[in-house]
């Protein structure tokens, strides 16, 4: 008889070998190589495309999971006017850790609902009753005007800090008048300038005034430059080109766009 092989023991590896198969679906979510999707509950598509991309800013995630509800009076409850805000956020915290826990579609179901209640013009409907189709920055804006007036305090400064100590929290001279956590990640301090186009000079200034006998000094026709600064949360781009729906500029690049909404 032939015997081949090694005569020594042989010994088990040191490092258990895991296979994807065998973990927890909380596991495989962590290494999946992509996100899990979001269930079209009837034309949802507008909230979770924005859902999807608002899941990926970590300091939105962290100031969630730091928000806590207001307390809600007994007369707030009795009377049915309790705010809707909180419920929006809550649900939408829940929603993206559901997300986290899995690598399938998750149905939006609660948040759909808070949405419609938040906002009632989202839960219009067409002639045969079906869900009708929205606009997902109009839900975008919405969305962060409750994030702007909720998430403060604790939110901010664990949204800013990672939910670490608030020793490392950003100075009032950083956040540069920024609030809320909504203004501190998306805020941006926009500078605008009014000028005075019918008299742009002195001299344009005095042809203009010349039959006027009680004007000692031309150049005070010539209204100063009036600058003034404001936050805004997103900035715009008109596809039809310029500012208003009568413009006929052909707008071919984003930055196109984003110019002549500012200008």
């Amino acid at each position: 008889m032939l015997l081949m092989g090694s005569a020594t023991k042989l010994v088990a590896p040191k490092t258990k070998t895991v296979f994807i198969e065998d973990l927890p679906p909380e596991e495989v979510a962590k290494h999946a190589p992509e996100p899990a999707g979001l269930v079209n509950l009837g034309n949802t598509c507008y909230l979770n495309s924005v859902v999807q991309c608002m899941r990926s800013i970590p300091q939105l995630r962290s100031g969630l999971r730091a928000y806590v509800p207001p307390p809600r009076s007994a007369n707030s409850l009795a009377a049915g006017t309790a705010s809707s805000s909180p419920l929006l956020l809550s649900s939408l915290r829940d929603l993206f850790e559901s997300l986290d826990r899995t690598t399938n579609a998750v149905p939006p179901s609660n948040f759909v609902m808070a949405t419609k209640i938040a906002f009632p013009q989202f839960a219009q409907t067409g002639p045969r009753g079906q869900p009708m189709q929205q606009d997902a920055e109009e839900f975008y804006s919405n969305l962060l005007t409750v994030a702007g007036g909720e998430m403060r305090g604790n939110c901010l400064t664990a949204g800013l800090t990672g939910g670490q100590s608030a020793a490392s929290a950003p100075t009032p001279e950083e956040l540069d008048g920024a609030e809320n956590l909504a203004d501190a990640l998306f805020g941006m301090k926009m500078e605008e300038t009014l000028t005075c186009d019918e008299f742009s000079s002195a001299e344009t200034a005095a042809a203009a005034s010349s039959d006027a006998m009680d004007i000692d000094n031309n150049t005070a026709l010539v209204e100063p430059p009036v600058t003034s600064y404001d936050l805004h949360r997103k900035l715009v781009c008109n596809i039809q080109g310029g500012s208003d729906a009568s413009a006929q500029v052909n707008v071919n690049h984003l930055s196109e766009g984003i110019a002549l909404s500012l200008s």
